[in-house]
């Protein structure tokens, strides 16, 4: 745990003394997520036709035979992300 002034850094969200959830992580996960995405999808050696996201569910078309591929890809960049 790491205090930020009135801000305290638990895991991976940012608790303030009241115990509420900021706002601030959902900002900073919402980048995170982007960078990874970015990432992930421009290191694909079969990058899927059409990507969407929304919050924790994505929308994804790729060819049929690359669906493994693809998913051990992604799994493969950040050990504390899995995608299902």
């Amino acid at each position: 745990m790491h205090q930020f002034g009135k801000i305290t850094k638990r895991e991976s969200s940012f608790v303030t003394n009241s115990g509420s959830i900021s706002p601030v992580s959902l900002i900073v996960a919402n980048l995170y997520i982007e960078h990874f995405e970015q990432l992930a999808l421009e290191t694909a050696h079969a990058p899927p036709r059409l990507w969407l996201r929304y919050v924790d569910d994505t929308f994804t078309i790729c060819l049929q035979d690359k669906i493994e591929e693809l998913a051990d890809h992604i799994n493969s960049i950040d050990s504390a992300i899995k995608f299902t």
